[in-house]
Protein backbone atom coordinates (compact mmCIF):
# COMPACT_ATOMS: atom_id res chain seq x y z
CA UNK A 1 0.00 0.00 0.00
CA UNK A 2 2.61 2.13 0.93
CA UNK A 3 4.28 1.37 -2.08
CA UNK A 4 1.40 2.04 -4.42
CA UNK A 5 1.21 5.56 -2.68
CA UNK A 6 4.78 6.70 -3.45
CA UNK A 7 4.34 5.44 -7.19
CA UNK A 8 1.10 8.10 -7.19
CA UNK A 9 3.01 10.85 -5.72
CA UNK A 10 5.73 10.42 -8.18
CA UNK A 11 3.81 10.36 -11.22
CA UNK A 12 1.60 13.56 -10.31
CA UNK A 13 5.28 15.24 -9.60
CA UNK A 14 6.18 14.44 -12.72
CA UNK A 15 3.01 15.53 -14.72
CA UNK A 16 2.99 19.09 -12.77
CA UNK A 17 7.16 19.51 -13.35
CA UNK A 18 6.23 18.32 -17.45
CA UNK A 19 3.33 21.49 -17.55
CA UNK A 20 5.44 24.33 -17.73
CA UNK A 21 7.56 22.49 -20.58
CA UNK A 22 5.00 21.84 -22.91
CA UNK A 23 3.26 25.25 -22.57
CA UNK A 24 6.85 26.96 -23.40
CA UNK A 25 7.12 24.59 -26.63
CA UNK A 26 3.48 25.74 -27.78
CA UNK A 27 4.53 29.55 -27.16
CA UNK A 28 7.73 29.17 -28.99
CA UNK A 29 5.71 26.67 -31.66
CA UNK A 30 3.04 30.27 -32.50
CA UNK A 31 6.11 32.91 -32.42
CA UNK A 32 7.43 30.68 -35.04
CA UNK A 33 4.45 30.05 -37.38
CA UNK A 34 3.51 33.73 -36.42
CA UNK A 35 -0.13 34.48 -35.04
CA UNK A 36 -3.18 32.72 -36.52
CA UNK A 37 -4.29 35.24 -38.54
CA UNK A 38 -1.51 35.48 -40.97
CA UNK A 39 -1.70 31.65 -41.21
CA UNK A 40 -1.84 30.63 -45.43
CA UNK A 41 -4.61 27.61 -43.59
CA UNK A 42 -6.63 25.23 -46.56
CA UNK A 43 -9.57 26.82 -48.00
CA UNK A 44 -11.69 23.93 -46.14
CA UNK A 45 -10.41 25.19 -42.72
CA UNK A 46 -9.24 21.74 -41.41
CA UNK A 47 -6.04 22.99 -40.15
CA UNK A 48 -8.33 25.75 -38.08
CA UNK A 49 -10.72 23.77 -36.47
CA UNK A 50 -9.21 23.70 -33.57
CA UNK A 51 -8.70 27.73 -33.17
CA UNK A 52 -12.06 28.33 -34.51
CA UNK A 53 -14.22 28.78 -37.97
CA UNK A 54 -12.30 28.80 -41.06
CA UNK A 55 -11.21 32.00 -42.73
CA UNK A 56 -13.96 32.77 -45.76
CA UNK A 57 -12.47 34.32 -48.96
CA UNK A 58 -13.55 38.02 -50.30
CA UNK A 59 -16.67 37.40 -52.97
CA UNK A 60 -14.34 39.76 -55.15
CA UNK A 61 -11.29 40.28 -55.98
CA UNK A 62 -10.05 43.21 -57.98
CA UNK A 63 -8.78 43.00 -61.10
CA UNK A 64 -5.01 43.05 -61.38
CA UNK A 65 -4.15 47.09 -62.45
CA UNK A 66 -2.36 46.94 -65.63
CA UNK A 67 -0.52 49.65 -67.87
CA UNK A 68 -1.87 47.35 -70.73
CA UNK A 69 -5.33 48.27 -72.21
CA UNK A 70 -7.31 46.08 -74.43
CA UNK A 71 -6.95 45.24 -78.24
CA UNK A 72 -10.23 46.70 -78.71
CA UNK A 73 -9.51 49.48 -77.22
CA UNK A 74 -6.42 49.89 -79.19
CA UNK A 75 -8.54 50.28 -81.95
CA UNK A 76 -7.88 53.71 -84.34
CA UNK A 77 -11.46 55.70 -84.11
CA UNK A 78 -12.84 57.45 -87.01
CA UNK A 79 -10.30 60.03 -88.94
CA UNK A 80 -10.88 63.42 -86.33
CA UNK A 81 -10.90 66.87 -87.11
CA UNK A 82 -10.12 69.81 -85.42
CA UNK A 83 -10.86 69.66 -81.59
CA UNK A 84 -12.89 72.52 -79.61
CA UNK A 85 -13.37 74.38 -83.19
CA UNK A 86 -15.85 74.74 -85.87
CA UNK A 87 -15.10 72.30 -88.45
CA UNK A 88 -16.98 73.31 -91.21
CA UNK A 89 -15.52 77.08 -92.01
CA UNK A 90 -12.02 76.98 -89.76
CA UNK A 91 -9.48 77.70 -92.53
CA UNK A 92 -5.80 77.02 -92.49
CA UNK A 93 -3.36 79.88 -92.83
CA UNK A 94 0.16 80.31 -92.35
CA UNK A 95 1.88 80.09 -88.51
CA UNK A 96 -0.67 77.35 -88.15
CA UNK A 97 0.70 74.53 -86.16
CA UNK A 98 -0.35 71.11 -87.29
CA UNK A 99 -0.33 67.22 -85.93
CA UNK A 100 -0.51 65.50 -88.14
CA UNK A 101 -0.64 61.37 -88.21
CA UNK A 102 -0.58 58.05 -90.23
CA UNK A 103 -1.87 55.30 -87.77
CA UNK A 104 0.69 52.37 -87.79
CA UNK A 105 3.43 54.67 -89.61
CA UNK A 106 5.05 55.95 -86.99
CA UNK A 107 7.51 57.65 -89.33
CA UNK A 108 5.17 59.71 -90.71
CA UNK A 109 3.79 61.27 -87.64
CA UNK A 110 4.57 65.28 -87.75
CA UNK A 111 4.54 68.71 -86.32
CA UNK A 112 4.52 70.53 -89.40
CA UNK A 113 4.41 74.73 -89.37
CA UNK A 114 2.28 76.07 -92.44
CA UNK A 115 5.02 78.40 -94.11
CA UNK A 116 4.80 81.76 -94.98
CA UNK A 117 3.96 80.88 -98.68
CA UNK A 118 0.95 78.56 -97.55
CA UNK A 119 2.50 75.28 -98.08
CA UNK A 120 3.82 72.49 -96.07
CA UNK A 121 5.82 69.78 -96.47
CA UNK A 122 5.24 65.72 -95.45
CA UNK A 123 7.31 62.83 -96.09
CA UNK A 124 6.76 60.79 -99.63
CA UNK A 125 4.07 63.42 -100.33
CA UNK A 126 6.87 66.93 -100.92
CA UNK A 127 5.05 69.79 -100.98
CA UNK A 128 1.47 70.76 -101.27
CA UNK A 129 -1.03 73.43 -100.63
CA UNK A 130 -2.39 73.56 -97.07
CA UNK A 131 -3.56 77.76 -96.75
CA UNK A 132 -7.22 78.26 -97.26
CA UNK A 133 -7.75 74.52 -96.68
CA UNK A 134 -10.09 73.09 -94.01
CA UNK A 135 -8.16 70.55 -91.24
CA UNK A 136 -10.54 67.76 -93.14
CA UNK A 137 -9.72 68.84 -96.39
CA UNK A 138 -6.21 68.69 -96.03
CA UNK A 139 -6.64 64.84 -94.30
CA UNK A 140 -8.50 64.03 -96.91
CA UNK A 141 -5.59 65.43 -99.71
CA UNK A 142 -2.90 63.25 -97.66
CA UNK A 143 -4.67 60.63 -97.71
CA UNK A 144 -5.44 60.39 -101.11
CA UNK A 145 -1.76 61.42 -101.96
CA UNK A 146 -0.84 58.31 -99.61
CA UNK A 147 -2.97 56.08 -101.52
CA UNK A 148 -0.29 54.77 -103.97
CA UNK A 149 1.88 54.10 -101.12
CA UNK A 150 -0.35 53.22 -98.40
CA UNK A 151 -3.76 51.97 -99.60
CA UNK A 152 -5.23 51.74 -96.14
CA UNK A 153 -3.80 54.89 -95.00
CA UNK A 154 -5.98 56.27 -92.10
CA UNK A 155 -4.32 59.92 -91.72
CA UNK A 156 -5.42 62.43 -88.82
CA UNK A 157 -4.55 66.28 -89.22
CA UNK A 158 -5.20 68.37 -85.75
CA UNK A 159 -4.17 72.20 -85.47
CA UNK A 160 -2.01 72.19 -82.24
CA UNK A 161 -1.40 75.59 -81.65
CA UNK A 162 -3.65 78.18 -83.67
CA UNK A 163 -0.88 80.79 -84.00
CA UNK A 164 -1.55 82.27 -87.68
CA UNK A 165 -4.97 83.40 -86.24
CA UNK A 166 -3.81 86.14 -83.98
CA UNK A 167 -5.28 89.77 -83.49
CA UNK A 168 -3.66 92.21 -82.00
CA UNK A 169 -5.67 94.97 -79.16
CA UNK A 170 -3.59 98.26 -78.96
CA UNK A 171 -4.15 101.17 -76.89
CA UNK A 172 -6.13 102.48 -73.85
CA UNK A 173 -6.92 98.64 -72.69
CA UNK A 174 -5.72 97.03 -69.28
CA UNK A 175 -3.76 94.39 -71.36
CA UNK A 176 -2.29 95.20 -74.92
CA UNK A 177 -1.26 92.61 -76.92
CA UNK A 178 -1.74 89.85 -79.35
CA UNK A 179 -4.58 87.36 -78.93
CA UNK A 180 -4.50 83.70 -80.21
CA UNK A 181 -8.16 82.82 -81.71
CA UNK A 182 -8.70 79.34 -81.33
CA UNK A 183 -12.01 80.42 -82.71
CA UNK A 184 -14.17 82.93 -84.30
CA UNK A 185 -14.36 86.08 -81.80
CA UNK A 186 -15.51 89.21 -82.08
CA UNK A 187 -14.53 92.52 -81.20
CA UNK A 188 -15.92 92.61 -77.58
CA UNK A 189 -15.12 89.24 -76.63
CA UNK A 190 -10.86 90.31 -78.02
CA UNK A 191 -11.65 93.62 -75.93
CA UNK A 192 -12.20 91.55 -72.17
CA UNK A 193 -9.42 89.08 -73.05
CA UNK A 194 -6.71 91.80 -72.95
CA UNK A 195 -8.52 92.95 -69.47
CA UNK A 196 -11.37 95.56 -71.02
CA UNK A 197 -11.01 99.35 -71.67
CA UNK A 198 -9.08 101.36 -68.91
CA UNK A 199 -10.96 104.92 -67.74
CA UNK A 200 -8.88 106.90 -70.61
CA UNK A 201 -10.54 105.22 -73.60
CA UNK A 202 -12.31 106.57 -76.05
CA UNK A 203 -15.44 104.27 -77.20
CA UNK A 204 -16.69 106.48 -79.99
CA UNK A 205 -13.66 106.13 -81.86
CA UNK A 206 -12.41 102.37 -81.68
CA UNK A 207 -10.99 101.33 -84.80
CA UNK A 208 -10.10 97.76 -86.36
CA UNK A 209 -7.36 98.07 -89.19
CA UNK A 210 -7.90 94.98 -91.17
CA UNK A 211 -5.97 94.08 -94.88
CA UNK A 212 -8.56 93.72 -97.43
CA UNK A 213 -7.24 92.72 -101.34
CA UNK A 214 -3.76 93.96 -100.04
CA UNK A 215 -4.52 97.34 -98.65
CA UNK A 216 -5.35 98.03 -94.96
CA UNK A 217 -8.74 99.49 -94.56
CA UNK A 218 -10.00 101.16 -90.90
CA UNK A 219 -13.13 99.94 -89.72
CA UNK A 220 -15.03 102.19 -86.94
CA UNK A 221 -16.50 99.94 -84.07
CA UNK A 222 -19.87 101.50 -82.86
CA UNK A 223 -18.71 100.34 -78.57
CA UNK A 224 -21.36 102.41 -77.06
CA UNK A 225 -24.60 100.65 -78.95
CA UNK A 226 -23.18 96.97 -78.89
CA UNK A 227 -22.29 97.25 -74.95
CA UNK A 228 -25.38 98.99 -74.22
CA UNK A 229 -27.23 96.26 -76.25
CA UNK A 230 -29.21 98.21 -78.89
CA UNK A 231 -27.12 96.82 -81.71
CA UNK A 232 -25.75 93.57 -80.79
CA UNK A 233 -25.38 92.27 -84.07
CA UNK A 234 -22.51 95.44 -84.88
CA UNK A 235 -20.23 92.99 -83.23
CA UNK A 236 -17.84 92.61 -85.90
CA UNK A 237 -15.94 89.08 -86.10
CA UNK A 238 -12.24 89.68 -86.16
CA UNK A 239 -10.14 88.47 -89.21
CA UNK A 240 -6.54 86.78 -88.40
CA UNK A 241 -4.24 89.86 -88.77
CA UNK A 242 -6.97 92.58 -87.48
CA UNK A 243 -5.66 95.38 -85.10
CA UNK A 244 -8.17 96.52 -82.94
CA UNK A 245 -6.62 100.42 -81.59
CA UNK A 246 -8.32 102.11 -78.62
CA UNK A 247 -7.53 105.53 -78.67
CA UNK A 248 -7.20 108.04 -75.56
CA UNK A 249 -9.99 110.33 -74.84
CA UNK A 250 -9.62 114.06 -74.97
CA UNK A 251 -9.11 115.99 -71.73
CA UNK A 252 -11.82 118.37 -72.90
Amino acid sequence: MKSHTKLLLLWTFLVIAACPVMASENAMAQDKNGPYEDRDYADNGDAMNDIGPPVEKPSYIPPAITDKAPEEARELPQDKAVPDMPTDDFTLIAGDVLQITVWKEDGLDREILVLPDGTITFPLIGTLQAQGLSPQMLQASIKDKLRKLIPDASVTVMVKAPLGHTVSVLGQVTKPGEIVMARHIGVMEALSQVGGLTPYANTSHIVILRYVDGKKTSIRFPYDDVAEGLHPEKDIDLKPGDVVVVPTAGLL
